[in-house]
């Protein structure tokens, strides 16, 4: 408000009562608004629970049921700073009996950043062109239904190679896909995101087989998680 004390003394008395009233609203939403950013965005630095999370994800195994993980990937300072991720695993992982390969991430990070970031924008800026709208996977797993969002991409090559890419988020249980993430776990102040793509190679080719190797994939992922995160609990 930008009246001055003077100003106010002059208005009538239900008036001056309305005025002042507005203006502690507006101070009280001004400041809420402050504090409720600043916890989501871990502003004033974590209550423990984030650098726990971090911890818990150190546990991940590296071989689940039949796959194995061969590679390990470092995250690129700039998306790091980006979804200022707290901690994560970034890796590829193989079926020892198929030759299957996918690679898989799982990052942890206050939910403002990590929820606002789609695969949907990083491909299609990385040279990828999107070939399907994206729909819903459910997958039982650790005595719980967990959903994710999948997407199909080709690389705009000669090789016009086809991506599966899948992910969703959780805020320590379930894994969720929500139509808008920024409304939905925007405001957790932990949030895990997961994400996996699987390139499909001309003996994976058909979509039925492309969705039982990640469906057997992510089954196993979401029971690791879970244990993981029991562990340390």
């Amino acid at each position: 408000m930008s009246q001055s004390a003077e100003q106010l003394d002059s208005v009538d008395p239900p008036r001056k009562a309305w005025v002042w009233t507005v203006w502690a609203v507006a101070i009280f939403v001004t400041a809420m608004s402050g504090i409720l950013h600043g916890r989501m965005s871990q502003r004033w630095g974590s209550d423990g629970r984030m650098e726990a999370a971090a911890e818990q994800l150190s546990w991940f195994p590296q071989q689940l049921g039949d796959w194995k993980q061969v590679d390990e990937f470092e995250l690129r300072k700039s998306a790091i700073d980006l979804l200022s991720c707290q901690g994560y695993v970034n890796r590829g992982y193989r079926n020892v009996k198929t030759g299957d390969y996918i690679k898989l991430a799982i990052m942890v990070g206050p939910g403002s950043r990590m929820s606002v970031h789609v695969p949907e924008i990083c491909y299609e800026a990385n040279n990828f062109t999107l070939l399907e709208a994206r729909r819903q996977y459910e997958i039982a797993a650790a005595d719980q239904t967990n959903c994710f969002w999948g997407v199909l991409f080709q690389l705009n090559d000669v090789s016009q190679q086809r991506l599966r890419v899948l992910y969703g988020w959780s805020e320590g249980g379930a894994w969720q896909a929500p139509q808008y993430p920024r409304w939905s776990v925007a405001g957790s102040p932990v949030l895990y995101k997961l994400q996996l793509s699987f390139a499909e190679s001309s003996a994976s080719a058909s979509e039925q087989r492309s969705e039982a190797v990640l469906a057997d994939f992510l089954q196993r992922t979401v029971e690791a998680f879970k244990g993981a995160r029991e562990a340390r609990l």
